[in-house]
């Protein structure tokens, strides 16, 4: 049980863990649960006003979060070890590489002159975004936080992937 460090003031006494309020019901298997939050969060973003506001991939986001919250979602399982090593890697370089091929098509509606701002103004969310994730890694590996250490590898690949989220999309 935790108590609170004496530098932080006057000690505390440990916190009693309350059992939930409900027991969750037998899982459906991690795959099924994510898919579904996936496809909840598709029909939120298509059919509710909030949805759209947030898009698709907050909403299955949310949904996960909460079911893992709830307790019906576990916090560590292989098929997300496999997901943030295998699938996401490559959704992101196909990502890149789709965006990459198709951005010589200038068939938009955009007149030529005000494409310069939002230019310029993704660059400078891509190069905050890039610097953020140094940051994240620094303070991850390099730091002496102790509350914020983690092992390098892993830190690498939350930078990339955090850095890899403001890239371009079709």
């Amino acid at each position: 049980q935790y108590e609170r460090p004496a530098a932080f003031g006057r000690a505390r006494r440990a916190r009693r863990n309350f059992p939930c309020a409900f027991a969750a019901p037998p899982s459906l298997p991690v795959e099924l649960t994510l898919i579904s939050c996936s496809v909840a969060g598709g029909l939120a973003a298509k059919h509710t006003k909030l949805g759209a506001r947030l898009t698709g991939a907050l909403c299955s986001f949310g949904f996960a979060c909460g079911l893992g919250n709830l307790g019906f979602l576990p916090a560590s399982h292989g098929f997300y070890d496999l997901c943030w090593s295998s699938v996401l890697p490559t959704s992101l370089a196909v990502t890149v590489l789709g965006a990459s091929a198709g951005s010589g098509d200038r068939s938009s509606s955009t007149p030529r002159g005000r494409r310069g701002g939002s230019a310029l103004a993704f660059g400078a969310g891509a190069c905050g975004s890039v610097l953020g994730a140094g940051l994240a890694f620094y303070l991850a590996t390099g730091s002496g936080i102790k509350a914020l250490e983690i092992p390098a590898p892993l830190a690498a690949q939350a930078a990339a992937s955090l850095a890899a989220t403001y890239g371009p999309s079709s």
